[in-house]
């Protein structure tokens, strides 16, 4: 059984491979996407796959670090380091991921 950190690395690593299924697979079917504190900006997976898809994952050279996690019960809290967004380029974001028993099914950004 997969930990809420390991859902959290795990979907890193396949955003950092490019790899939108593999990321796509980490998330529950109902997931929400918020800006934080509380405006959703994405409501279920295929809406993600839609953003994501088209955005950063064709031909893009975004990758992300972590350089401080935090783990709270079911949720994990990144400091991510961001690059060759091709919207943002260059950011700094913390990023909450809600893990339940069907993958990551909240996601808060802070920018």
């Amino acid at each position: 059984m997969m930990r809420p950190a390991d859902y959290a690395q795990a979907q890193l690593d396949c955003y950092n491979q490019l790899d939108l299924e593999g990321f796509l697979a980490l998330y529950a079917d109902d997931v929400v996407v918020h800006e934080f504190p509380a405006t959703p900006v994405l409501e279920g997976k295929a809406a993600l796959r839609e953003r994501y898809g088209r955005i950063l994952f064709p031909g893009s050279t975004v990758h992300a670090v972590v350089t401080q996690r935090i783990v709270v019960g079911n949720r994990v809290i990144d400091h991510e380091q961001i690059t060759g967004h091709p919207i943002m380029g260059e950011a700094a974001l913390v990023v909450i991921y809600q893990v339940g028993a069907q993958g990551i099914e909240r996601v808060w950004f802070m920018r």
